[in-house]
């Protein structure tokens, strides 16, 4: 008999900008305060100790990653899937650019990597980043990109077409990077696309109905720098989002078990 998959949400707090958890109760927190050599760019000696903690937990739960510094950890989480599978990314950004530093994962070329790497992925769906960013990917016509744009979102035929190339009959990992979100809902150290929350929640809602979800994970923290009212008035936007984001798609998860017990899909405690 298959063993049943372990379900843990996770907090990987590099910075330590999770002074207020998101439902504390619920998380274990990863102190990767100590793991050097992996902001923006992640080292192989930093790439080894994230990935052992990984492997140690499993993908199967709701994930908080840090700033979108981290982000490439999405990409480690997804090595971790063994079987077909689809990754839907909400982005400001394609993260998919050209590596400064030859041989090394970082935030910003990750989803590329994602890409070249990975033989189980069958679909890269990105979600909410603009006409004029995606104009400038060069993986925009690869035939497993499905691209829909912010402008494209606002207009319901249009993203109806695109969202009908999307394969229901395989599972789905979610990554969000909270850069995608207007600053009136989320504040992040990156610049921001104009997404609101709600919109947010309808498609998360139509895409935790449609497939099976395998794992979700969350970035876009607001690192303090030298403002601390800035950093503060982040803290208190951020802090809110994420018990926001964290309920919805606990209520969604559990709505589903409901309706589809049969089918499969994350089992959030």
């Amino acid at each position: 008999m298959q063993q049943k998959q372990q379900v843990r949400n996770l907090i990987f707090d590099f910075t330590g900008v999770y002074e207020q958890t998101p439902v504390n109760e619920q998380f274990l927190i990863l102190n990767c305060t100590h793991i050097h050599g992996s902001r923006l760019y992640c080292s192989k000696q930093a790439k080894d100790k994230i990935k052992k903690m990984i492997h140690k937990y499993g993908i199967h739960g709701i994930h908080f990653l840090d700033s979108g510094d981290y982000h490439y950890i999405t990409k480690f989480m997804t090595d971790e899937i063994r079987f077909p599978f689809s990754l839907v990314m909400f982005d400001h950004h394609t993260d998919m650019q050209e590596p400064l530093v030859e041989g090394m994962t970082s935030c910003g070329s990750w989803a590329a990597e994602v890409m070249e790497q990975n033989p189980y992925l069958q679909q890269l769906i990105l979600i909410g980043q603009s006409i004029k960013t995606l104009r400038h990917c060069t993986w925009i016509h690869n035939p497993k990109v499905i691209a829909i744009s912010y402008e494209e979102l606002t207009k319901r035929k249009k993203a109806a077409q695109k969202f009908h190339k999307l394969r229901t009959n395989i599972p789905l990992y979610l990554s969000i990077d909270k850069d995608v979100l207007r600053r009136q809902d989320a504040v992040t150290n990156w610049n921001q696309g104009e997404m609101s929350f709600s919109m947010l929640e309808d498609l998360l809602l139509f895409l935790i109905h449609q497939c099976d979800i395998v794992g979700v994970d969350i970035c876009g923290e607001y690192q303090q720098g030298s403002n601390l009212t800035e950093y503060l008035h982040a803290q208190k936007i951020n802090y809110h989002l994420n018990n926001e984001l964290y309920e919805f798609l606990k209520c969604q998860f559990q709505k589903r078990k409901r309706i589809n017990p049969k089918k499969k899909f994350i089992d959030i405690p």
